[in-house]
């Protein structure tokens, strides 16, 4: 009885760890099922991160390769532009800065020359002056004065002048020069030949002033000064 007890207990057990073993390899079985199923997920998503790189890693390839190409075409217009704007060698170059010395040694070949021919007719005025001065017959008169012909390149000289009458001008050149200086009395009367007065500005013939008078050409011009 006691022997029968004991096999029955014995065979419950193993029964029992027999169940206990098969529902542990069932729940194992899940277990690496379960891990499969992950390991298969993992994968899979590895493959689409993968492949979305592999699609990164062409798209920025044909980018790197479209740069390259823009950087390639950059240069060549920077260098047809370089060979554009510098199209002058070296000779050239002289050439033109021998062209602008040229242009500058003829500039002060001119300036020379205007020096030269302002200081020849500098000259000439001056030796024109010398000999009108020399040629120059000054006549001293006073009161009432009457001139038959005025005398050309001649200097009259005519103090407290109440009347001055001139008929006519000497004959002479349109260069002659006629020249009065004259200085009013109290009261004064001016009878001259016909002139043009520079500027229509004819003197109104006042007392007790001065008066320079020259007439070149039968034009006549004056200023007054204070006795």
């Amino acid at each position: 009885m006691i022997m029968a007890t004991i096999k029955k207990i014995y065979l419950d057990k193993v029964t029992y760890d027999v169940g206990a073993n098969a529902e542990n390899i069932t729940y194992g079985s899940g277990n690496v099922e379960t891990a499969i199923a992950n390991l298969e997920g993992a994968v899979e998503t590895t493959t689409s991160n993968v492949e979305a790189n592999a699609k990164n890693i062409a798209t920025n390839t044909e980018n790197i390769t479209a740069n390259t190409t823009s950087i390639a075409t950059i240069t060549t217009a920077l260098e047809t532009k370089a060979d554009k704007d510098h199209t002058h060698s070296i000779d050239d170059v002289a050439d033109l800065t021998d062209k602008l010395q040229t242009l500058v040694n003829n500039d002060e070949t001119l300036q020379k020359n205007i020096d030269s021919a302002v200081k020849e007719i500098d000259k000439q005025i001056d030796e024109l002056d010398s000999k009108k001065a020399d040629n120059t017959t000054i006549v001293e008169l006073s009161g009432d004065v009457t001139i038959d012909e005025l005398a050309v390149n001649a200097f009259y000289k005519i103090t407290a002048c109440t009347s001055l009458t001139i008929t006519a001008f000497a004959a002479g050149t349109a260069a002659d020069e006629y020249l009065l200086d004259l200085r009013t009395g109290d009261s004064v009367s001016v009878t001259l030949p016909s002139v043009v007065w520079a500027g229509d500005d004819e003197p109104d013939w006042s007392a007790n002033t001065g008066y320079q008078v020259s007439i070149v050409n039968g034009v006549a011009a004056y200023l007054t000064y204070e006795l």
